[in-house]
């Protein structure tokens, strides 16, 4: 029979003998509240309710022979990739830094900073600027992310480029401004959320910091290991190298902005669309992959 009390109905033939709980083919039942079904004694512990919920709300996924896991990247493949990204970020931070007066392409930590800086001395129209670039880069990362997921990296790697075009071809009109203000951390965004791993480690190219605390804390580990100070697992393969390339190709791709601006070099925001051809031809092959 049964029993049934306002939104709440379960089944008494729900439970087994061993009082574990059978999968409920009744449509209109909570599986939240199967957990009652549980023996008083397990129904107050956290791992016999969570194991309930999750039974019923996040059945496990079995392997699929039509779908192997993807060999991990070598780590020689990962550091070019890494590199050329790198360089990438630090080029357009450090044009972006000079043409819109102080405002970052990809340092969001900064641009917040600045926000707050801002805000709190009443300058309005600086604020303003920045919300906007905060809010471009977090929508774009958004979609990008979104795009990845739909259609994989090399997309984005196209669309970077086509950015890079629209940016240059704006300096030749009197909207130049606005177009980078508007597009340059929409591209960073698009890095950020394209390529994000590197041989099983998640490591953001837009990010020095982190990058910055992820290398050093590698480091310190190997070093543990080393001494016998510690006893965790090895680290995995590029934990040290890869951030610690993301941070000197972003350094040289900021020197590189910063000649071509001492140089007034011609069309600056075209000097990484090389580095991007042989991204896009490296990760390609990777494609069904992805």
């Amino acid at each position: 029979m049964p029993v049934s009390g306002g939104s709440i109905m379960v089944f008494k033939d729900l439970i087994f003998p061993s009082g574990a709980l059978r999968p409920s083919p009744q449509p209109g039942i909570n599986p939240l509240c199967l957990a009652w079904l549980l023996p008083a004694r397990q129904r107050l512990q956290p791992s016999a309710l969570w194991g309930t919920i999750r039974f019923q709300l996040l059945p496990e996924r079995t392997a699929s022979p039509n779908m192997p896991d993807a060999p991990a990247t070598p780590v020689a493949v990962s550091a070019r990739r890494i590199l050329v990204l790198g360089i990438l970020a630090g080029h357009v931070d450090a044009l972006s830094f000079a043409h819109l007066g102080g405002l970052f392409a990809s340092a969001m930590t900064g641009n917040t900073t600045h926000l707050s800086a801002a805000l709190a001395h009443a300058n309005w129209h600086y604020a303003v600027l920045l919300g906007c670039v905060l809010a471009i880069f977090f929508g774009a990362g958004f979609l990008a992310s979104l795009a990845r997921l739909r259609w994989g990296a090399t997309n984005g790697i196209a669309l970077m480029v086509l950015l890079l075009l629209v940016v240059q071809a704006a300096q030749f009109g009197a909207h130049a401004r606005l177009v980078e203000l508007v597009l340059l951390p929409a591209l960073m965004a698009v890095q950020g959320e394209s390529i994000a791993r590197f041989s099983g480690n998640a490591i953001q190219t837009v990010v020095i910091t982190s990058n910055m605390l992820k290398c050093a804390s590698a480091l310190a580990s190997a070093v543990a290991l080393r001494c016998g100070a510690s006893t965790g697992p090895a680290l995995p393969a590029g934990a040290i190298l890869l951030p610690g390339l993301s941070w000197v190709g972003f350094a040289g791709g900021a020197m590189l902005g910063a000649l071509a601006l001492l140089w007034q070099a011609p069309l600056p925001f075209l000097w990484p669309l090389p580095w991007l051809a042989i991204l896009y031809i490296d990760i390609t092959p990777a494609r069904p992959g992805n």
